[in-house]
């Protein structure tokens, strides 16, 4: 089993690990892949940098260059000229985050469904209830007993 390794930008080379895995393996195709991401949340500019990394990258292509050495110098990937491949661990790791966000997919997907927000309704209706009661008896107050 490989052991996890704390980077200081990890998030960062789960992004770009994620994107090599599904194919995108030279730079370009990264940058494609990214600014495709973005369109997809209605994002139609370039939003590079973003969290801590503001003060060290300005675009995209120094965001993409700062991560792929991190992922070099973490022994995640490799580079073969203008080509990009994942090393065992840099895929063990963008196929954990994968299968994490997946995971996140279906918890959010449970809890909202109509079943699940319909038993958390009557729920949260009966504990109330339960509040309300004593405190209508104790106060005397028959609009809130009522």
């Amino acid at each position: 089993m490989l052991r996890r390794v704390h980077s200081k930008h990890y998030g960062h080379e789960w992004n770009v690990a994620a994107a090599v895995l599904r194919g995108c393996n030279t730079k370009e195709l990264l940058k494609e892949y990214f600014s495709v991401m973005g369109r997809r949340f209605g994002i139609f500019f370039e939003v590079f940098p973003y969290g801590k990394r503001m003060q060290e990258a300005t675009d995209l292509d120094s965001f993409l260059d700062s991560a792929i050495e991190d992922m070099k110098e973490d022994k995640w990937l490799i580079q073969n000229g203008d080509t990009f491949e994942l090393t065992e661990r840099g895929e063990f790791e963008a196929r954990k985050m994968l299968a994490e966000l997946e995971n996140s997919g279906r918890l959010l997907e449970k809890a909202t469904r109509a079943e699940t927000v319909s038993r958390v309704t009557i729920v949260v209706h009966f504990i109330l209830a339960a509040l309300k009661l004593p405190t209508a008896i104790l106060s005397g107050s028959v609009g809130l007993l009522n």
